[in-house]
């Protein structure tokens, strides 16, 4: 009888872990580019604070925008959120910037940098928007 008792909450137990919740909380774990966005913010700050520090490691700079925008992408595709036009336009809006800034100097650099943090912001936060209910 004990034995019986003892399986019978074994398989409870088991059917308790692999429900829905347990799928949702792996799903959100699965995020690729939640945990990239608070580097990503701390790095802006810093830009923000001192734009002429992003023109000498643009490349750097724009790989990590491009790592998380892929991300951010790859998980609304996941949870099948599909973009909208005013997201995709302020993705574009991201990529035009910085290769505007390539061929800036001096203060439409630093205009061009401001707007750019402007629009990786703007763009992390609708990502995290449309994230948020899944």
């Amino acid at each position: 009888m004990l034995t019986r008792s003892l399986a019978l909450a074994t398989l409870i137990t088991l059917a308790a872990c692999a429900g829905p919740g347990r799928d949702a909380q792996r799903g959100r774990a699965d995020m690729q580019a939640a945990p990239l966005i608070p580097a990503m913010s701390r790095h802006l700050d810093s830009v923000a604070a001192r734009p002429g520090m992003l023109q000498h490691g643009l490349s750097a700079h724009a790989e990590r925008v491009h790592d998380l925008m892929e991300a951010m992408h790859a998980d609304m595709m996941r949870i099948g959120m599909h973009s909208d036009p005013a997201y995709e336009a302020l993705a574009d809006s991201t990529v035009s910037d910085l290769k505007a800034m390539e061929q800036a100097s001096g203060a439409e650099y630093d205009r061009l940098a401001a707007l750019h943090i402007e629009h990786v912001r703007r763009l992390m936060a609708a990502y995290e928007s449309k994230i948020a209910p899944h």
